[in-house]
């Protein structure tokens, strides 16, 4: 009950965190924000199944999506390494962070849009750090 969450009493003011932007920016502040994360989410699906080798998981539920490097004729191990590998590949480039989860079928990375700070330029960056660290792991490997 958000009458008793005030700065009166001794919980915090919950939901003034919410009302107190709507009030300074609107609702469509919030809408359009939440659709460019969505677009965005959906054009990285878009892009990541152009990308040889790279198979999408997971397509976009919200702005999270996943995806797995599928290495040819690599068995299980071995495709979870390099997919161990070729997010810690994106990381080194510090400028983007995808995070990774262990799937019943292994692991596969991930891509989850919430930032504001996110738009078009970021996305850019990561699907461009992707393309790198897979033909820098498919090279390790042996593959073309």
């Amino acid at each position: 009950d958000f009458s008793e969450l005030s700065p009166e009493l001794s919980r915090p003011f919950r939901g003034l965190r919410v009302w107190l932007p709507l009030q300074l920016c609107g609702v469509q502040a919030f809408r359009d924000a939440l659709d460019e994360k969505l677009d965005l989410a959906r054009w990285a699906a878009e892009e990541i199944a152009r990308i040889p080798h790279l198979e999408l998981v997971a397509p976009p539920e919200l702005s999270l999506l996943a995806f797995r490097l599928e290495p040819p004729g690599a068995g299980r191990e071995d495709r979870d390494r390099a997919n161990h590998e070729l997010l810690a590949l994106v990381a080194a480039r510090q400028r983007v962070l995808l995070t990774g989860t262990d799937l019943a079928d292994g692991h596969v990375g991930r891509i989850c849009v919430l930032s504001f700070r996110t738009h078009r330029d970021r996305m850019e960056m990561a699907l461009d750090d992707l393309r790198h660290a897979v033909a820098e792991v498919l090279a390790g490997a042996g593959t073309p």
